[in-house]
């Protein structure tokens, strides 16, 4: 091979055949280029590998909220109760909740009762927190506060309701 062209010379008895390194041969560009592509298609079957593990996680999860810590739940921690499935945080909640399920079953939305008297339905109220009047779907959020069921007109207002209810009632009351 010829030091200066890159050219490998053979003779044979007909002509002389130039074998040339292809790649030298392209511009930079064209190299780098071809570099990013491999690289790209890597990444590609990467992510597709990895994301064919979660293909089967279309449903929903029925708590977002894990029912014994309070954290952000992990798709792959649960447990049946019921005929539902129930998410956990980590796997220290799953026997916690194993032991005594009563405890925790009224923090899930999947075992929230719906309102029992069909007559509230449709009722004009007004929210104890933002003062509005709204009425009551099957949707509403409630809260049972020293024997009374109060109603909200979002699902923002129970919790800060239920933080601090004489706040919100005083208020209310004015």
């Amino acid at each position: 091979m010829d030091k200066v062209t890159g050219y490998e010379l053979r003779a044979s008895t007909t002509s002389i055949d130039t074998s040339i390194d292809n790649n030298k041969l392209l511009p930079k560009e064209v190299r780098e280029m071809k570099k990013r592509l491999g690289i790209s298609i890597i990444l590609l079957l990467v992510f597709a590998f990895f994301s064919v593990k979660y293909v089967g996680r279309a449903e929903e999860l029925t708590n977002e909220t894990c029912p014994v810590m309070g954290g952000k739940v992990n798709p792959e921690i649960f447990t049946e109760y019921k005929g539902q499935k129930v998410y956990f945080c980590c796997p220290g909640c799953l026997p916690m909740f194993k032991k005594n399920p009563e405890k925790y079953v009224e923090k899930l939305p999947q075992f929230a009762k719906k309102d029992e008297c069909p007559m509230h339905l449709g009722n004009k109220v007004i929210c104890p927190v933002m003062g509005r009047a709204f009425n009551i779907t099957e949707e509403s959020e409630k809260s049972m506060y020293q024997g009374k069921v109060y109603y909200f007109c979002c699902p923002g207002c129970k919790p800060l309701f239920e933080k601090n209810p004489e706040k919100y009632l005083k208020e209310a009351g004015k």
